[in-house]
């Protein structure tokens, strides 16, 4: 499933992922012929009662993620927002459950600083990265990581310096395993 996930990415045309925000989603998406599913971290927290922004804990997170694991063959990615923990170790152990669990990909946030307007910096998020990556090689998952930055979204930032401070981002993710 990881091979086949990577490849989706790799082909000519352009990957759709959609988003589940439960088993019985997911099974729908499939049965309507999506190669892969995504999860929708807000859609998650909605339906487990939660508002968005990291408000469901990282084992009912990985829970919720293991029913949709259970209904699909398809390759699965989670959106775990900002980690589900503050610490590289804290965010790997919840990529190791998930892991566990079969998922192939994962989605991992710079986002606003809790709290603030400001866009957090590319530090926390590129030690998360490379603490992500090494755990999947120790596993030998080819997990495939997909980092965002919200560079758009913060207010705050110089709107005329915000596509060089994503691309600037963006390098830095790659180099640290994204």
């Amino acid at each position: 499933r990881a091979e086949a996930f990577h490849r989706l990415h790799a082909g000519d045309g352009m990957l759709v992922l959609v988003n589940a925000w439960d088993a019985a989603s997911a099974r729908l998406f499939e049965q309507a012929g999506s190669p892969a599913i995504a999860t929708t971290s807000a859609g998650m927290a909605w339906s487990l009662g939660y508002s968005d922004g990291e408000q469901v804990s990282a084992r009912e997170l990985v829970e919720a993620c293991a029913r949709i694991c259970r209904v699909v063959t398809a390759p699965v990615s989670v959106d775990i927002e900002r980690g589900y923990g503050r610490t590289p170790a804290e965010v790997s152990a919840t990529v190791r459950a998930l892991l566990e669990l079969g998922v192939v990909g994962i989605n991992i946030e710079d986002g606003l600083m809790p709290g603030a307007k400001e866009l957090a910096p590319p530090g926390p998020l590129t030690e998360k990265i490379s603490a992500i990556r090494a755990v999947a090689e120790e596993a030998g998952a080819p997990l495939f990581i997909n980092a965002r930055t919200d560079a758009y979204l913060a207010p705050t930032n110089d709107t005329g310096a915000r596509h060089e401070d994503t691309r600037r981002r963006a390098q830095i993710y790659v180099a640290a395993g994204a």
